[in-house]
C-alpha cells in the first residue's frame, strides 16, 4: 500500500472524531502525502487505521472487499453501501465489478460499475472506490469521479483531502483553501499541509499570506525541503537576495545538499540573483 513511500513527519491530532490520535503522514517519492492514523484498545494495541484520503477506517475498507470478495448477499450490500433496496441483478452486477477488479481489468470493473444505477454508485462507499478505480484508468475518468464525490459528499470533511486535486484541477483556489482546511481540522496543523496552503495562496498573488504559512511549515516541520524551495523562490521573486542566500546556505546544511552557482546561472529565474552582491559574496568566484 505504501510502496515507494516514506514517513514524512509524525505528531498528534485532538478533534472530536479521532480524539487524540498519532498522526503519520506518508511521503511519496512523486509528490503525493498520505495521512494514516493508527487506532488504539485499551492496552495500547494498535487495532485499526484511520486513512485521510478515504475519509474512513482501514477496517472499513478490508471488511468490503472481503464481503464483496465473498459473494455477498442482498442484506449484506444493504448494510455495506448503506442503500434501501438490492435485488438479484444488482447482486450479479456487482460480482461482476469485483470479478474483473480481482482479476486487475480494472478498466472493465470501471465501465461496470459506471452501468450502475445512480443511486447505487453515487453512494459515498461506491464513490470512494471508484475514485481510486478511476485512477487506473484515466486522468479524465479520474477528475470525473472526483466531480461526482464533491456533488453528492462535497460537505462531507472527511471527503476534504482528496477533494484537493479536483479543486486544483478547475482552479478554483478558494475551494483548494477550504480543503486544505478542512484536512488540517482533520489531522491537526501539518507541515505539508501548511506549504500546500502556502504555495497557493502564492499562486493566487497572496504572497505576504502565503508566505506566513510556508515559513510555518518550516517551523512545524523543519526536514520539509520543498517548503525550503518554496520560501527561496518566494524569497528571489521579491529580491529578498540576502534572504535567500541564507536559505539557500540552510538547505545545503539541512539536506546534505551542494548548490553550484552554474546551476544558479542556468536557471532563467535566477537572473537578477546571480547579478547581486548577495550571489557573489556567497560564490566568490563562481
Amino acid at each position: 500500500m505504501y510502496d515507494n513511500a516514506q514517513i514524512g513527519y509524525k505528531h498528534t491530532t485532538s478533534n472530536a472524531y479521532l480524539k487524540d490520535t498519532p498522526v503519520i503522514r506518508m511521503d511519496y517519492q512523486a509528490g503525493a502525502i498520505e495521512f494514516v492514523m493508527p487506532v488504539f484498545d485499551d492496552d495500547l494495541n494498535i487495532v485499526d487505521f484511520f486513512i485521510g484520503s478515504r475519509g474512513n477506517f482501514s477496517s472499513i475498507g478490508v471488511a468490503r472487499m472481503a464481503s464483496l470478495m465473498s459473494k455477498p448477499s442482498g442484506p449484506q450490500l444493504e448494510s455495506l453501501f448503506d442503500i434501501n433496496f438490492v435485488d438479484a441483478s444488482l447482486v450479479g452486477a456487482i460480482g461482476e465489478i469485483v470479478g474483473a477488479y480481482s482479476q486487475n481489468e480494472f478498466a472493465l470493473a470501471y465501465e461496470k460499475l459506471e452501468a450502475l444505477p445512480p443511486e447505487v454508485k453515487n453512494t459515498r462507499a461506491l464513490l470512494d472506490f471508484a475514485v481510486g478505480l478511476a485512477q487506473t484508468v484515466s486522468e479524465e475518468q479520474y477528475i470525473e469521479k472526483l466531480s461526482a464525490l464533491y456533488e453528492h459528499h462535497g460537505d462531507d470533511p472527511s471527503a476534504a483531502f482528496v477533494l484537493i486535486d479536483y479543486h486544483f484541477y478547475n482552479q478554483d483556489f478558494e475551494k483548494v483553501l477550504a480543503s486544505i482546511d478542512s484536512a488540517m481540522i482533520l489531522v491537526g496543523k501539518d507541515g505539508a499541509l501548511l506549504h500546500l496552503k502556502g504555495a497557493y495562496l502564492v499562486m493566487m498573488g497572496l504572497d505576504k499570506q502565503g508566505r506566513a504559512f510556508v515559513e510555518e511549515s518550516i517551523e512545524v516541520d523543519p526536514e520539509l525541503m520543498s517548503a525550503y524551495w518554496t520560501l527561496a523562490s518566494i524569497q528571489n521573486q521579491a529580491k529578498e537576495f540576502e534572504q535567500l542566500t541564507q536559505t539557500l546556505a540552510t538547505i545545503e546544511s539541512q539536506f546534505d545538499l551542494s548548490i553550484k552557482p552554474e546551476e544558479l546561472r542556468a536557471n532563467p529565474g535566477m537572473a537578477d540573483y546571480v547579478k547581486s552582491e548577495a550571489f557573489k559574496n556567497a560564490f566568490p568566484g563562481g
